[in-house]
């Protein structure tokens, strides 16, 4: 998950879908929490917290979305397909089916080297490859 905040502006390159996966539990299980979190505060409370601020809605958006967006870029090109398909709108939500399940091709590809490996000047990918 980490890895994803680290290249959450670099839009090059590729990703496996394991990156995306731990990326993306990760999500989940902090919203998870926070819902725990949000549920108590109305029993102690009686109203929701995100009634009272909804910027944190905002906020908590802004602190997923950029790293989200970049991952998925990544995993199209991993997979060989450009990231302009997400330009197209109605195209968007079913490009989640494929970034989440195909494997990304085995070789080399106009974006870089798979996941995992070492590009051609030797220095290691900062991916995380799916075994």
């Amino acid at each position: 998950m980490i890895e994803a905040y680290k290249r959450m502006f670099d839009y090059r390159g590729r990703s496996g879908r394991k990156e995306l996966w731990i990326f993306h539990l990760g999500v989940v299980a902090a919203g998870a929490v926070l819902a725990i979190v949000e549920h108590l505060l109305i029993k102690q409370f009686g109203v929701s917290p995100l009634q009272r601020a909804p910027w944190a809605v905002w906020l908590i958006l802004l602190v997923w979305q950029p790293p989200m967006l970049a991952l998925f870029v990544r995993r199209l090109h991993d997979i060989g397909w450009s990231a302009k398909l997400l330009l197209i709108l109605p195209l968007g939500p079913l490009l989640t089916v494929p970034v989440f399940l195909v494997r990304g091709q085995a070789e080399e590809n106009k974006y870089g080297p798979p996941p995992g490996t070492a590009p051609a000047d030797g220095t290691r990918s900062a991916t995380v490859a799916m075994s």
